[in-house]
């Protein structure tokens, strides 16, 4: 599919999980900031994985989160914590957050989590 898109020269296929993958990719500076982030996996990491984005100093005020299938009755931990903005606090990265809806069939319906980083620590 990336060879495809015609974009292979750009798009590097990491395997691992992305918990270990974002920690070695920052600590070998294959990535130093994300512009956009997009979670399409196991919904039960996305905290996760934004956290260690954090941790690491990926984020930049700015910065992009799209967490896909955020539709279930019951808010999961990653919409309670970017809802309330994050970690708080001074010297934490800050987060807006809104649902959108990606379906209009009830039968199926579904929602993307966007969240946009407002401000960072200062380093």
């Amino acid at each position: 599919m990336i060879a495809l898109a015609g974009v292979h020269d750009i798009v590097q296929i990491v395997q691992g999980t992305s918990t270990d993958s974002l920690r070695k990719l920052k600590e070998e500076g294959k990535i130093n900031k994300i512009d956009v982030l997009f979670l399409d996996h196991f919904q039960q990491y996305y905290l996760t994985d934004l956290q260690i984005c954090e941790d690491v100093g990926l984020f930049h005020k700015g910065s992009i989160v799209l967490a896909d299938n955020m539709d279930l009755p019951d808010p999961p931990e990653y919409i309670k914590y970017v809802s309330a903005g994050g970690r708080g606090g001074e010297g934490n990265v800050k987060f807006k957050t809104k649902s959108v809806k990606t379906s209009t069939d009830p039968a199926r319906p579904n929602s993307v989590e966007v969240t946009t980083v407002v401000s960072v620590p200062n380093v």
